[in-house]
């Protein structure tokens, strides 16, 4: 499709006339119309701040103005190859049908899985309304994002005023091993918790955002406030703490990136707690001597919080 067939298609499921687009775009009327059929019928390319506009007007994500035309098998092949090369992406074949797979868990398609389930989940939703389901497509990632900033808002609108409360009663952790055990007391108290690893972000935990939103005892609830006071905490010394919410698998998930690189030892030890933890048939042996080594390698391998926050602060 090319860029003029995809301004049309836009405008048509917006039920805007071209003069109607011409003119939110700043157009005057008497050349309104003529501008938009000079882009729709490819007689005349639009510059980038053009392309901006049209797709201000009519609420669409700008890449799905693309100036990309997919008219061919020869145009699609190569757009396949790309994608292989990029992702990456692998080929299968059965007797009926060629099968494209991309590996969810891959640290560099996270971003690109969570846009898929977000699209099967719409798929589904809007199966039986095609023309609402064709105006999502248009801005799926403004849709995405406004989502996931409300998401965002709620557990906000949620936690500050426990955090608030927190603060008074709750001490700052001293070493990485405080906050480990921390994220070890949350994991108990029934919270989902995972590690996560990101090539744009580094190292960081990961909660699940209905789990959070949903009424726990009090106590757990103060727990993930605490973390999110030491979250908290090293924004006010400066540092972008990134949190991102991505749909992995059928659950929403927000991910809290650490921004100093030395913490990635909290994420080791959370690993090697959660493989034990998630171990069934445990012996009370095997707990105790679990609890002693784990304790052992906390008091061992850790870093002070406030060194680390002045030396990466530099």
């Amino acid at each position: 499709m090319t860029l003029g067939e995809k301004i049309r298609k836009f405008r048509t499921l917006t039920k805007k006339t071209q003069r109607q687009l011409g003119e939110l775009m700043g157009f005057k009327t008497s050349t309104a119309d003529v501008r938009i059929n000079q882009y729709e019928t490819n007689r005349i390319k639009p510059k980038d701040d053009i392309i901006k506009a049209i797709s201000d007007a009519l609420n669409t994500d700008i890449s799905a103005l693309s100036d990309i035309n997919i008219s061919s098998p020869d145009d699609l092949i190569h757009v396949l190859f790309e994608l292989e090369d990029t992702l990456p992406m692998s080929i299968e074949r059965n007797e009926q049908s060629f099968v494209f797979k991309i590996e969810c868990n891959n640290r560099d398609n996270l971003r690109l899985t969570s846009y898929l389930n977000f699209w099967y989940e719409y798929k589904i939703a809007l199966s039986e309304r095609n023309e609402e389901y064709q105006l999502l497509k248009s801005h799926f990632i403004k849709e995405i994002n406004q989502y996931t900033e409300a998401k965002k808002s709620e557990l906000n609108n949620k936690y500050s005023p426990l955090v608030k409360e927190q603060k008074s009663s709750y001490t700052l952790a001293k070493t990485t091993s405080d906050i480990t055990r921390l994220l070890c007391n949350i994991i108990e108290s029934g919270y989902f918790v995972s590690v996560c690893y990101s090539t744009e972000h580094t190292s960081g935990i990961r909660f699940d955002v209905q789990e959070l939103l949903s009424t726990k005892e009090l106590e757990a609830e103060k727990l993930f406030a605490n973390f999110l006071i030491e979250i908290e905490r090293l924004e006010k010394k400066g540092f972008v703490c990134p949190v991102d919410i991505l749909m992995l698998d059928k659950n929403l998930t927000i991910s809290y990136y650490w921004p100093i690189p030395s913490f990635s030892v909290i994420c080791s030890q959370i690993s090697d707690y959660l493989d034990y933890y998630n171990t069934e048939d445990k012996s009370d042996f095997s707990k105790e001597r679990f609890a002693h080594d784990f304790n052992l390698k906390l008091e061992q391998f850790y870093n002070n919080v406030e060194d680390e926050i002045s030396f990466y602060k530099k």
